[in-house]
């Protein structure tokens, strides 16, 4: 897509990259092309331009507002191919609408042939229709139609400076969500929200049963990272991170544990080593990273 873009995530093809070059990225493109700005996930093959093998999949509702926080997972049964019916793309939004009408949500992207006009994004609503949700993290496992999902966010609407961390899990491909019975960290800490930037949490799904989520404390300090062993519907925290204005930024598995956060003077990586956490590397080179 020509013009000013911001990109938020991107994806490449699981199974066949090096035969197909496949790279999708959820954007927005502020660019009066294509009716600006946009919100879309948008699909590049091998040395074929941007929207051009696929249709860019807009995000319905969304463009109005710029995305801060974005998500792409592609189910494990995804293909390339649009023969195949299963060229399919879960994405998590959260917006920089401040209003209390919140306009992200989970979304999901069926892919076609490039057509006259670009085709929309599912919104899957997963807090129900017409509710206040921003999603800032998203993962799941398994084939789509049967996926198991998390959502991790907040209600925009909540017109306190800090919120409860939301979790939503989905075990039917994400056409039903149910949300979490205890939160992460007790469901008693907050997410700093200072009425501008939104409450930020990092999810990792390691299986249909396990995941991780690492979320951000009142003033930057008791960043916690919580576990979930069944499936999402009950957190407790397993570390706290208690510095003041650190955040955990992500939570890779590769194959151990690692923790990236980053505090006002430096930023660190950790891993943890069976049940302690070792700092592996700190300095001052990144920033927010995910």
């Amino acid at each position: 897509a020509a013009g000013t873009v911001d990109v938020l995530d991107i994806q490449v093809d699981p199974a066949s990259f090096a035969t197909t070059q496949m790279v999708m990225a959820l954007a927005t493109n502020y660019s009066a092309l294509n009716g600006g700005p946009a919100t879309v996930i948008t699909t590049k093959y091998g040395g074929a331009q941007w929207d051009a093998t696929v249709n860019d999949e807009s995000l319905p509702g969304v463009a109005a507002s710029v995305l801060q926080y974005g998500s792409m997972w592609l189910p494990d049964d995804f293909s390339s191919s649009r023969a195949t019916g299963l060229m399919r793309v879960f994405a998590g939004v959260a917006t920089d609408n401040i209003a209390g009408t919140g306009l992200g949500d989970v979304f999901l992207a069926s892919f076609d042939a490039p057509a006259a006009a670009p085709s929309a994004a599912t919104d899957l609503n997963i807090r129900g229709a017409a509710t206040t949700t921003e999603v800032t993290s998203l993962g799941g496992t398994g084939a789509g139609a049967s996926a198991v999902l998390m959502a991790s966010g907040f209600d925009r609407s909540t017109a306190a400076t800090s919120v409860v961390p939301l979790v939503y899990r989905s075990t039917a491909g994400g056409y039903t969500w149910l949300k979490h019975t205890k939160g992460p960290t007790g469901g008693a800490t907050p997410f700093v929200y200072n009425g501008v930037n939104p409450a930020v949490s990092h999810l990792l799904v390691i299986d249909s049963t396990t995941a991780l989520i690492g979320t951000q404390g009142a003033a930057g300090a008791d960043n916690a990272v919580s576990l979930s062993i069944d499936g999402g519907k009950i957190w407790n925290a397993v570390s706290l991170v208690n510095e003041t204005n650190a955040s955990i930024d992500d939570l890779e598995l590769s194959p151990n544990l690692f923790m990236a956060v980053s505090g006002a003077s430096n930023d660190s990586i950790w891993r943890l080593d069976g049940t302690q956490w070792t700092r592996v590397f700190s300095g001052s080179t990144f920033a927010n990273a995910t």
